[in-house]
C-alpha cells in the first residue's frame, strides 16, 4: 500500500513531511510506502527552488523516498500531465513544466485571484496529481494528505467538493 503526500513545497506540506521522516512514530507506515507528490506550477519563487534543493531533497534522497514532480502538459487536462521527474534519489527541484500557470494568465490577460474558488489550484494542482495517481494506482494508495493548518478548517472544507482515486483527503 502506498501513501501519497501532496507537496506543495509550503510550510505545512514541508511540516508534515519533515515530521515523518524526522519522527517515526508519526506515520502509521514505512516510509518505504510513502510517495510525495507535486505539482509544479511554473510560478513557485526562486527560493523556495534553493531550500528544497539544499534542505528537503537531500533527506529525500538519504532515506530514498519516492518523489514525483508533475505538471501541465497543455491548456486543457485532455492535454495530459508531464511527469518530470519520479525518482528516490532526487536532486532538482522542477520549478517549470511544458505548460505554466503564468503562461496561461498571460495569454488570457489576466492575474491570480485571491477570492472564491480555488480554481487555480484545481486546474494547476489538483487535476494534474488527480490524472497521474490514476495513471500510476489502481486503488493501492492511501489518501492524498494534504498540509493545511490549525485554523484553516474552511479552507480545507472545500475539499470534500473533489474526489481523488476515490478516497477522501486525509489532513494529518
Amino acid at each position: 500500500m502506498f501513501h501519497i503526500l501532496n507537496y506543495g513545497m509550503g510550510v505545512d506540506s514541508t511540516a508534515i513531511l519533515l515530521r515523518w521522516i524526522l519522527e517515526p512514530d508519526s506515520r502509521p507506515f514505512p516510509l518505504t510506502e510513502l510517495v510525495v507528490l507535486s505539482a509544479q506550477t511554473g510560478n513557485e519563487y526562486i527560493s523556495t527552488k534553493a531550500l528544497v534543493e539544499t534542505h528537503i531533497l537531500p533527506l529525500m534522497r538519504e532515506h530514498q523516498i519516492r518523489y514525483v514532480q508533475v505538471s501541465k502538459a497543455g491548456h486543457s487536462i485532455r492535454d495530459g500531465f508531464t511527469t518530470l521527474s519520479d525518482t528516490q534519489s532526487p536532486t532538482i527541484c522542477h520549478t517549470e513544466g511544458d505548460y505554466t500557470l503564468g503562461y496561461a494568465m498571460n495569454i488570457a490577460g489576466t492575474q491570480p485571484q485571491r477570492a472564491g474558488a480555488h480554481t487555480c489550484a484545481m486546474r494547476w494542482k489538483g487535476e494534474v496529481l488527480d490524472a497521474w495517481l490514476k495513471e500510476t494506482f489502481t486503488g493501492e494508495a492511501i489518501g492524498p494528505y494534504l498540509g493545511y493548518a490549525k485554523g484553516e478548517e474552511k479552507r480545507s472544507a472545500k475539499c470534500s467538493d473533489y474526489e481523488c482515486m476515490g478516497s477522501e483527503f486525509l489532513f494529518p
